[in-house]
């Protein structure tokens, strides 16, 4: 169409966020024009499955002749105790809800890293109550 573009021939993307998603849906919106969106699997996931089993077995290699570290309880006590304190402080609601690392406090600008209120929890957060569990 010819004219002095409108408000609404621009994309506000502070608002609408920068997404491929949300650019087609706003370029079909617009102009009426269907784009195709390809996007190729992520095979990071695999590889860093594959790396850490290649890791593995190359230790198991090396170590053939000395195995005795999987008989030690106390392998075992640590690891139980690490992904227990981490749980126990909110690891995996961090990772379920991905909140920010830590915060500027908007009053004068200090970073914050623990959240003011009950209802929410900064990573760094997370950190510090799993040290405070483990002493």
């Amino acid at each position: 169409a010819k004219g002095t573009p409108k408000k609404v021939d621009y994309l506000d993307l502070s608002r609408h966020g920068f997404s491929a998603e949300t650019i087609i849906k706003w370029i079909d919106e617009r102009a009426n024009v269907k784009v195709r969106l390809f996007r190729p699997p992520n095979y990071t996931g695999t590889m860093v499955l594959a790396l850490l089993m290649t890791f593995g077995g190359v230790f198991i290699y090396f170590k053939r002749n000395n195995l005795a570290f999987y008989q030690n309880k106390s392998v075992y006590c640590t690891a139980t105790l690490v992904i227990v304190f981490g749980m126990l402080s909110g690891q995996m609601w961090n990772h379920i809800r991905g909140p920010p690392m830590m915060h500027a406090s908007p009053q004068d600008g200090q970073l914050v890293f623990i959240y003011p209120s009950g209802d929410f929890q900064f990573i760094a957060e997370t950190f510090i109550i799993m040290g405070l569990y483990g002493f």
